[in-house]
């Protein structure tokens, strides 16, 4: 059964939307007849040029038990305030940090 606790979820950019505005995507899954997933807090952080980044999601899943579950992805727009070519966007769900932007 799902929550309102907020879980970190790793994420991949969508989309360049504009010079400063990305759209992170995450695959979160879905059981049927729960709440559907939603992004609540992200966690930005900037050193420099680097942006750590640190969605969390509300109503995930459970990661264990019966779940009738399907592909389901959450989108976000996030505003970067600047010129996100000149930046290098960071994913901190994982040990170590994993760069998302730009693409290797």
């Amino acid at each position: 059964m799902s929550d309102q606790t907020e879980v970190p979820v790793a994420w991949k950019v969508g989309a360049i939307l504009n010079s400063s505005t990305i759209e992170i995507v995450s695959d979160v899954g879905y059981c049927v007849g729960e709440p559907r997933p939603r992004f609540g807090k992200i966690a930005i952080t900037r050193r420099g040029n680097n942006v750590y980044i640190k969605p969390f999601v509300i109503n995930a899943p459970p990661e264990t038990g019966p779940c009738r579950g399907v592909g389901y992805f959450e989108k976000r727009k996030i505003d970067l305030g600047e010129d996100v070519r000149g930046l290098q966007l960071y994913d901190v769900t994982t040990e170590p940090p994993t760069l998302r932007w730009p693409r290797g």
